[in-house]
């Protein structure tokens, strides 16, 4: 009988273990300082974990690094350095690393429901049409083909901004691409948060959009101005 119970939870953690391992690919949406009376850094945005194939790169660069998938720890190993790094599961939608010293970087999963045929350059000819497109009550933006100044792998591009009839300001947005699926970073001001969406689908006239993370604005679609 004692060999039967050991038995059975022997399984039991078998099974349990195996239902916590994360697969899939996850991105980095939002930073939470952990003590604001320490140093800390503004955390990183769009940075991508494959657990399917043991990869973390930026969703901007094609720079890649391998990583050992470990129990509730990942540890890249880059040259003859490596760094672990613990994380938590929320809901099994949600992780959570200190990626960077005193601030939480967390990752959300994401689906790839919605391949498009459409190409990075259409998607950006689309936005960038002179058109003046208004984001909530106050708020107009115009997407610029520009590059930041900042950004020297010419992924980052400018917006003008104009808040409640401001001077204009300048914000960025760029474009990713995961398995045909596209999603569309935004700031509408450099020293503003990222809102991120995921693109639904393109036709002539309208850009949907699905919110990843979201200030406010409540956006669904994107449309030209003709």
């Amino acid at each position: 009988m004692k060999k039967v119970l050991q038995l059975i939870f022997l399984v039991i953690g078998l099974v349990s273990c195996k239902a916590q391992e994360i697969d899939g690919i996850w991105m980095s949406i939002d930073n939470r300082v952990i003590d604001e009376h320490y140093s800390f850094s503004s955390g990183m945005w769009g940075m991508i974990i494959n657990f399917d194939k043991s990869e973390i790169k930026a969703v901007l660069s094609d720079s890649t690094y391998k990583f050992e998938k470990r129990h509730k720890e990942i540890k890249i190993v880059h040259n003859i350095d490596s760094i672990v790094y613990p994380y938590k599961v929320f809901k099994k939608d949600s992780i959570e690393i200190e990626i960077v010293k005193n601030t939480i970087t967390v990752f959300k999963r994401l689906n790839f429901d919605y391949p498009l045929e459409s190409s990075k350059s259409e998607i950006v000819n689309f936005l960038t049409d002179n058109c003046v497109r208004k984001f909530g009550d106050s708020i107009k933006i115009k997407f610029s083909k520009n590059y930041h100044p900042l950004d020297k792998n010419k992924e980052l591009r400018m917006t003008e901004t104009i808040w409640n009839n401001s001077r204009p300001l300048v914000g960025n947005w760029s474009i990713g691409e995961i398995n045909k699926n596209f999603f569309i970073f935004i700031s509408i001001e450099d020293t503003t948060e990222e809102n991120i969406y995921q693109i639904t689908s393109i036709s002539a006239n309208t850009i949907k959009l699905k919110p990843i993370k979201e200030n406010y604005y409540e956006l669904t679609e994107l449309k030209n101005c003709l």
